[in-house]
């Protein structure tokens, strides 16, 4: 089974490159640009790890399950 991984960050090039290697390297890889479609992700489709641009996203607060 693919572990599933999930890359956020503001920065549409960096989240195309790293999927790309990702899944080249036998990963299961998607991506977001903003926070805003996270949850509905997560519910849809549960990440093993989730790699988030810490610094653009300092300022906000991920949304939990419940």
């Amino acid at each position: 089974m693919k572990k599933k991984i999930l890359l956020v960050d503001d920065d549409g090039l960096i989240t195309q490159t790293y999927t790309y290697i990702l899944k080249q390297n036998g990963y299961e890889a998607e991506s977001l640009n903003s926070l805003k479609e996270i949850k509905s992700l997560i519910n849809e489709w549960t990440p093993d790890i989730i790699i988030l641009d810490a610094v653009s996203y300092t300022h906000l607060t991920l949304p939990t399950n419940s």
